[in-house]
């Protein structure tokens, strides 16, 4: 079964400094993207031939902070 590396350590003192969302759930940090890549769920979703594939993204920029759209098509192998 695929596993995830383990993460190394934060940047700029231990504050995360990215999220992700989907559908009103929310990743940040490196220490919640590591638990959601470890989860039992993800694992074997991998393990069975799941990807995903991201659009173009649109970014915009203020001042420090940037926020990135895009849209994430996700497959699923399916063996009948």
């Amino acid at each position: 079964m695929w596993t995830p590396p383990t993460p190394t350590a934060l940047p700029r003192g231990g504050r995360p400094t990215a999220s992700y969302e989907v559908e009103g759930w929310t990743i940040a940090g490196r220490a919640d993207v590591h638990a959601m890549v470890s989860s039992t769920s993800h694992c074997a979703l991998v393990a069975s031939g799941c990807s995903h594939f991201l659009g173009p993204a649109v970014v915009t920029v203020d001042t420090d902070t940037a926020v990135a759209v895009c849209e994430s098509l996700v497959l699923v192998r399916r063996f009948r």
